[in-house]
């Protein structure tokens, strides 16, 4: 489970001394700022990806790929990586024995063969394993020749595993839901229920609880991408927030000139 929290209340104290304005004003930059983590939290999520570096307090430039770009790059991918492991080949069943011991039959002998690797996706998440394991890049074959696998199970390998692109970013996908962000459909096509959102607004306090629950999180270092993405919006509040209370107080010396 990915579960970050920012606890907006410390940066909202200055707002408490302006008389009528804390509880719309703090509530106002809760759901901007929630919405803003779940964009920028996506956007840092693999399979988006950054072309060049990303500048330290702006999470949300971190994907400078469109959301179809980052999907084919994903796809792209799990190509490389079937190519990497599998050769795909037309298994039929038999084979014809020709020479024994050297020698050639008079009369070649058809025999049964056997497939070494009739579960392609089990030997796929056992590889993709050790990669995690050894926090490796890239997910390799470990030996010099390839597995050879029924083409046809490749070939549906693969495509289940193009189903499966967008999944660790859907763990956003309820908070996305409840805040009105839109998320691209091979994201949304996941569902919600890999993960959930609290917002809570207490009287003086507020806070944004955001989970990701996707069980592979934590092997793609996801925990720290949001508390990255937090903090950054942690900072970009405190930037905000002179210019916020500026309006705050105009706002209240307004409506204290129509009381009066």
């Amino acid at each position: 489970m990915i579960t970050v929290t920012a606890k907006l209340a410390p940066l909202l104290r200055d707002l408490k001394k302006i008389p009528g304005q804390f509880q719309r004003v703090a509530k106002e930059l809760v759901d901007s700022e929630a919405r803003g983590f779940v964009r920028d939290a996506v956007l840092a999520t693999p399979p988006f990806y950054a072309k060049s570096a990303p500048a330290p307090d702006n999470p949300g430039k971190f994907a400078t790929v469109t959301g179809t770009e980052a999907k084919k790059a994903a796809e792209a991918k799990i190509d490389s990586e079937a190519s990497a492991i599998f050769a795909g080949v037309i298994l039929k069943g038999k084979r014809t024995i020709t020479q024994a011991f050297g020698h050639p039959l008079k009369n070649p002998v058809v025999v049964a063969t056997k497939e070494l690797h009739p579960n392609v996706e089990s030997l796929w998440a056992e590889r993709a394993a050790r990669r995690f394991a050894g926090k490796r890049k890239t997910i390799s074959r470990g030996q010099k020749a390839a597995f050879y696998v029924s083409s046809p199970k490749l070939i549906k390998a693969i495509a289940a595993r193009k189903k499966n692109v967008g999944k660790l970013a859907s763990g956003w996908a309820a908070a996305a839901d409840k805040l009105n962000v839109k998320l691209p459909a091979w994201i949304k096509r996941h569902g919600t229920a890999r993960g959930g959102v609290q917002i809570q607004l207490g009287s003086l306090s507020y806070s944004i609880r955001i989970q990701n629950d996707v069980p592979y999180g934590d092997a793609l270092q996801l925990q720290s991408i949001a508390d990255r993405t937090a903090r950054a919006r942690e900072r970009k509040l405190a930037a905000r927030l002179p210019f916020v209370i500026r309006g705050a107080i105009k706002r209240a010396n307004r409506e204290a000139l129509r009381a009066a």
